[in-house]
């Protein structure tokens, strides 16, 4: 018969998979968001409670008692939170939706036009029918159809409209919800509109039970070891390598993100200076760009210049390389702060436009860092630059 893992969106169904975890699902969540757990804990998310909680009752399967279920659960902000942080932004998804539509609809076309003889007559009248229907169908059909879906839990008990949508948008089968070809993108358009607080949990009571999977001390880590089907499942499940001017730009850039973003901060890792004893500046950072896109690195690569003269210069030697889509250069940004800063030059004291002459990453820090309350900088916090 087989196991399944199941990702459950409040008490709705979404996705299972037959004897293996979906890397992408378990990608998702975090180390601490894995529970082993008896399934009358309090907290058991409620599809997992009832359904364990009632095969018990069950005289059947009272043999097979299961008295400890494993499964993965968060929020749905969090799950929206490690969406966007994949790509999955509202407007990416739309345009993913339209494509995926288009093409579907263009294949349906193609297929009455090879069914054309007589003998399929009813075939390519089909074809005909659902791409027509399909064509018509936008985001915003898709979305009502789907907050129908949640609400009532399964399939069986939408409207007739609703039905039919999901069944041209996925198929006529209960669990084929959305585009077939990525479950994120459905995943994606839920986090638009049901609630942020609605429980996601994902379900691998079932492999644990029958031995597919081995939890062992790191749950989590079960994607280090999946044999991932295709490049794809494995560059999303890669964490994203941000290569940075110095140390200390590391350190500032951890500890904002720790604070800022606390549970996406470990889906980045800093390429160390100090520990492969590389020095740091605009030059060598241009020269580790070089490097990883000539090592062909699958990683997400994200390179962050300093707003200055030397970024600047070094930026001018990637001009004209065709850098992969997976690295990303980027330079500090234009802020108001820069536009009117006090510093130190020849001529003396003086407050100018220093974008794009001397703007590090410490002066991103914001103004009550960089200065007293009366304005003035302090020898921790220099609030002055010399341009000499």
């Amino acid at each position: 018969m087989g196991s399944y893992a199941e990702l459950y969106v409040g008490r709705l169904l979404a996705v299972s998979s037959k004897n293996d975890v979906i890397p992408d699902v378990v990608g998702l969540f975090q180390r601490d968001e894995f529970h082993s757990v008896d399934p009358g804990t309090p907290g058991v998310p409620v599809p997992l409670r009832e359904h364990y909680l009632d095969a018990t009752e069950d005289a059947e399967v009272e043999e097979g008692f299961i008295s400890e279920i494993h499964y993965y659960a968060t929020t749905l902000s969090e799950i929206s939170e490690r969406l966007e942080y994949l790509g999955y932004s509202s407007e990416n998804v739309r345009t993913a939706f339209y494509a995926w539509r288009d093409r579907n609809v263009a294949w349906k076309r193609e297929m009455a036009d090879k069914y054309a003889g007589p003998n399929y007559e009813t075939l390519r009248k089909m074809n005909q029918r659902e791409a027509e229907e399909l064509s018509r169908i936008s985001v915003e059909d898709w979305v009502k159809a789907t907050k129908e879906l949640i609400a009532c839990g399964n399939r069986k008990n939408v409207s007739s409209e609703a039905s039919k949508v999901l069944e041209l948008v996925g198929g006529d089968y209960e669990l084929d919800y959305g585009p077939s070809y990525d479950f994120l993108i459905s995943l994606r358009i839920m986090c638009d509109f049901a609630s942020p607080n609605e429980v996601v949990c994902y379900d691998v009571t079932d492999l644990v039970q029958s031995e597919y999977l081995v939890i062992g001390d790191d749950p989590v880590g079960v994607l280090l070891e999946h044999e991932f089907d295709s490049a794809a499942d494995i560059f999303r499940n890669s964490k994203t390598i941000v290569l940075v001017e110095g140390k200390s730009d590391i350190r500032i850039l951890k500890a904002a993100m720790t604070a800022i973003f606390p549970r996406l901060a470990d889906r980045f890792v800093f390429f160390d200076y100090e520990e492969f004893g590389i020095p740091g500046g605009a030059g060598n950072l241009v020269n580790l760009v070089k490097s990883f896109v000539a090592a062909g690195v699958a990683n997400r690569i994200v390179a962050l210049f300093d707003n200055d003269t030397g970024a600047e210069e070094a930026l001018l030697s990637l001009k004209g390389l065709n850098l992969p889509r997976n690295l990303k250069v980027i330079k500090l940004p234009d802020i108001e702060l820069l536009h009117d800063y006090p510093t130190i030059g020849p001529s003396g004291n003086a407050r100018m436009n220093i974008s794009g002459l001397a703007a590090g990453l410490e002066l991103y820090l914001g103004s009550d860092i960089l200065t007293r309350s009366d304005g003035t900088g302090t020898s921790e916090k220099p609030a002055t630059f010399c341009l000499i």
